[in-house]
Protein backbone atom coordinates (compact mmCIF):
# COMPACT_ATOMS: atom_id res chain seq x y z
CA UNK A 1 0.00 0.00 0.00
CA UNK A 2 0.99 3.63 -0.72
CA UNK A 3 0.05 6.77 1.05
CA UNK A 4 0.62 10.04 -0.77
CA UNK A 5 0.31 13.83 0.86
CA UNK A 6 1.94 16.99 1.40
CA UNK A 7 2.02 18.29 4.71
CA UNK A 8 3.90 21.65 6.67
CA UNK A 9 5.85 20.96 9.64
CA UNK A 10 6.80 24.33 11.45
CA UNK A 11 10.01 25.56 13.23
CA UNK A 12 7.92 25.75 16.49
CA UNK A 13 6.29 22.37 16.36
CA UNK A 14 9.60 20.75 15.56
CA UNK A 15 11.68 22.59 18.63
CA UNK A 16 8.64 21.20 20.71
CA UNK A 17 8.32 17.80 19.83
CA UNK A 18 12.11 17.49 19.70
CA UNK A 19 12.35 18.83 23.05
CA UNK A 20 9.32 17.66 24.70
CA UNK A 21 10.51 14.14 23.55
CA UNK A 22 14.10 14.43 25.54
CA UNK A 23 11.96 14.45 28.77
CA UNK A 24 14.23 12.21 30.61
CA UNK A 25 17.00 14.82 30.08
CA UNK A 26 14.96 17.34 31.88
CA UNK A 27 14.71 14.82 34.77
CA UNK A 28 18.46 14.80 34.75
CA UNK A 29 18.88 18.66 34.49
CA UNK A 30 16.27 19.15 37.12
CA UNK A 31 18.29 16.74 39.73
CA UNK A 32 21.65 18.24 38.43
CA UNK A 33 20.76 21.89 38.76
CA UNK A 34 19.14 21.22 42.09
CA UNK A 35 22.56 19.44 43.66
CA UNK A 36 24.73 21.78 42.61
CA UNK A 37 21.92 24.79 43.82
CA UNK A 38 22.21 22.79 47.36
CA UNK A 39 25.83 21.84 47.38
CA UNK A 40 27.41 25.34 46.10
CA UNK A 41 25.32 27.73 47.21
CA UNK A 42 23.77 26.67 50.65
CA UNK A 43 26.81 26.33 52.14
CA UNK A 44 27.42 29.96 51.37
CA UNK A 45 24.08 30.84 53.10
CA UNK A 46 24.15 30.01 56.38
CA UNK A 47 23.88 33.81 57.30
CA UNK A 48 20.83 34.17 55.90
CA UNK A 49 17.44 33.41 57.31
CA UNK A 50 15.73 30.04 56.19
CA UNK A 51 13.51 32.15 53.97
CA UNK A 52 16.32 33.94 52.07
CA UNK A 53 17.63 30.64 51.65
CA UNK A 54 15.10 28.81 50.55
CA UNK A 55 14.12 31.93 47.92
CA UNK A 56 17.98 32.19 46.80
CA UNK A 57 18.25 28.25 45.86
CA UNK A 58 15.16 28.11 44.06
CA UNK A 59 16.08 31.42 42.19
CA UNK A 60 19.51 29.86 41.58
CA UNK A 61 17.63 26.63 40.74
CA UNK A 62 15.42 28.71 37.87
CA UNK A 63 18.44 29.93 36.41
CA UNK A 64 20.00 26.44 36.23
CA UNK A 65 17.48 25.11 34.99
CA UNK A 66 16.60 27.35 32.17
CA UNK A 67 20.57 27.39 30.85
CA UNK A 68 20.06 23.42 30.43
CA UNK A 69 16.85 23.91 28.64
CA UNK A 70 18.15 26.86 26.47
CA UNK A 71 21.01 25.24 25.54
CA UNK A 72 18.94 21.74 24.68
CA UNK A 73 17.09 24.52 22.03
CA UNK A 74 20.04 25.57 20.99
CA UNK A 75 21.19 21.99 20.17
CA UNK A 76 18.03 21.47 18.26
CA UNK A 77 18.63 24.14 16.06
CA UNK A 78 22.24 23.16 15.43
CA UNK A 79 20.83 20.19 14.10
CA UNK A 80 17.92 21.54 12.21
CA UNK A 81 21.17 23.36 10.59
CA UNK A 82 22.49 20.25 9.43
CA UNK A 83 19.55 18.65 7.92
CA UNK A 84 17.01 21.31 7.27
CA UNK A 85 14.50 18.60 5.40
CA UNK A 86 13.23 18.49 8.73
CA UNK A 87 10.70 21.27 8.62
CA UNK A 88 8.91 23.26 5.98
CA UNK A 89 6.20 21.98 2.99
CA UNK A 90 7.28 18.76 2.03
CA UNK A 91 5.94 15.37 -0.21
CA UNK A 92 5.51 12.50 1.98
CA UNK A 93 5.19 8.68 0.44
CA UNK A 94 4.28 6.16 3.39
CA UNK A 95 4.73 2.66 1.43
CA UNK A 96 6.29 -0.78 2.66
CA UNK A 97 9.88 0.10 1.85
CA UNK A 98 9.55 3.25 4.65
CA UNK A 99 8.99 6.36 5.21
CA UNK A 100 10.08 9.21 2.11
CA UNK A 101 10.23 12.94 2.37
CA UNK A 102 11.51 15.71 0.49
CA UNK A 103 11.11 19.38 1.25
CA UNK A 104 9.02 20.87 -1.91
CA UNK A 105 11.81 23.35 -2.66
CA UNK A 106 14.31 20.61 -3.83
CA UNK A 107 14.57 16.66 -5.62
CA UNK A 108 16.41 15.58 -2.53
CA UNK A 109 14.13 12.38 -0.71
CA UNK A 110 14.86 11.79 2.60
CA UNK A 111 14.65 7.95 3.21
CA UNK A 112 13.64 6.25 6.67
CA UNK A 113 13.27 2.62 6.90
CA UNK A 114 10.61 1.10 9.06
CA UNK A 115 13.46 -1.20 11.19
CA UNK A 116 15.16 2.20 12.17
CA UNK A 117 11.56 3.67 13.35
CA UNK A 118 11.48 2.29 17.94
CA UNK A 119 8.33 3.25 18.16
CA UNK A 120 4.87 5.33 16.78
CA UNK A 121 3.23 8.07 19.42
CA UNK A 122 -0.41 9.34 18.36
CA UNK A 123 -0.69 13.15 19.12
CA UNK A 124 -3.75 15.42 17.83
CA UNK A 125 -2.60 16.93 14.53
CA UNK A 126 1.14 14.83 13.65
CA UNK A 127 2.29 10.86 14.43
CA UNK A 128 5.32 10.96 15.87
CA UNK A 129 8.02 8.30 14.65
CA UNK A 130 10.63 7.15 17.28
CA UNK A 131 14.25 6.77 16.04
CA UNK A 132 15.92 7.50 18.99
CA UNK A 133 16.20 9.01 22.45
CA UNK A 134 17.23 12.04 20.31
CA UNK A 135 15.28 11.80 17.27
CA UNK A 136 11.83 12.15 15.77
CA UNK A 137 10.31 11.85 12.79
CA UNK A 138 7.17 14.03 12.60
CA UNK A 139 4.21 13.21 9.97
CA UNK A 140 1.39 15.13 9.96
CA UNK A 141 -2.16 14.44 9.47
CA UNK A 142 -2.92 17.34 7.21
CA UNK A 143 -0.73 15.68 4.86
CA UNK A 144 -2.98 12.80 3.95
CA UNK A 145 -6.88 13.02 3.21
CA UNK A 146 -9.16 12.53 5.98
CA UNK A 147 -10.56 9.02 4.54
CA UNK A 148 -7.07 7.74 4.63
CA UNK A 149 -5.79 9.12 8.49
CA UNK A 150 -7.23 5.67 9.96
CA UNK A 151 -5.74 3.65 7.68
CA UNK A 152 -2.35 5.00 7.55
CA UNK A 153 -2.68 4.82 11.64
CA UNK A 154 -3.56 1.16 11.10
CA UNK A 155 -0.57 0.75 8.83
CA UNK A 156 2.26 2.78 10.61
CA UNK A 157 1.64 0.87 13.72
CA UNK A 158 1.91 -2.64 11.92
CA UNK A 159 4.69 -1.39 10.62
CA UNK A 160 6.41 0.24 14.18
CA UNK A 161 5.68 -2.62 15.98
CA UNK A 162 7.72 -4.91 13.75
Amino acid sequence: MTYRGKGNIALKDYLFFNSTFTIKSYAAYAGLSLALCYLFFLQFMEAYTVKKQIFSVVLIFIIFFLSFIIAQTISLLIRLKKSPHEIGIRDIIINDDGLFSKKTTDDIWYHLEWNRIQGLIKRKEFWLLKIDDHHIEIVPYSAFKENEIREIELFLEDRTRG
